[in-house]
C-alpha cells in the first residue's frame, strides 16, 4: 500500500470518529458548545491558539468534544497531504468513506437501525474503495 492509502485511511478513521463523537456528544451538549470544543481543540491542536485562566466545564462530554477536535485535526492534515502525494479524483472519493466508520460505529455502540437502503449504500461504498484502491 503507498503513503496516500495509508493516510486516506487515516482521514477516514479520524472523521468516522469525529462523526461518532459528535452524535454521542449531540445529546448532551448544543452544537454551540460542541462547536466551541472542536474548535478550541483544532486551534490548540495546530499550535495556534494560547489560552490563559479560562474557567471551562467538564464533563465526559466536554472530554469526548475534545477527542473529536483532536480526530478532525489529524484527519485534515492527512486529507491534505495524501492530496499532495496523488490525484484529487482517488483521494476525495476514497476519503469520503469515512462515514462507514461513524456509520458502524453508531450502529454498534448506540444501536442505530440499519435500513436496507443504507446496507445497500455501504456495500456500494465498500465496492468503491475496493475499486479506487487499486
Amino acid at each position: 500500500m503507498s503513503n496516500w492509502k495509508l493516510l486516506v485511511g487515516c482521514y477516514i478513521v479520524t472523521f468516522g470518529l469525529w462523526g461518532f463523537f459528535v452524535k454521542v456528544i449531540s445529546k448532551k451538549l448544543d452544537w454551540r458548545t460542541i462547536m466551541f470544543y472542536v474548535l478550541i481543540t483544532i486551534a490548540v491542536f495546530y499550535g495556534v491558539f494560547i489560552f490563559r485562566n479560562i474557567k471551562l466545564g467538564w464533563s465526559k462530554f466536554h472530554i469526548l468534544a475534545i477527542v473529536a477536535g483532536v480526530c478532525a485535526a489529524i484527519g485534515t492534515m492527512a486529507f491534505y497531504k495524501a492530496l499532495s502525494l496523488a490525484p484529487a479524483s482517488r483521494v476525495i472519493p476514497l476519503s469520503a468513506q469515512y462515514i462507514l466508520v461513524t456509520v458502524l460505529l453508531c450502529t454498534v455502540f448506540l444501536k442505530e437501525p440499519l435500513s436496507l437502503k443504507t446496507m445497500l449504500g455501504i456495500m456500494c461504498s465498500i465496492t468503491a474503495i475496493i475499486l479506487l484502491s487499486q
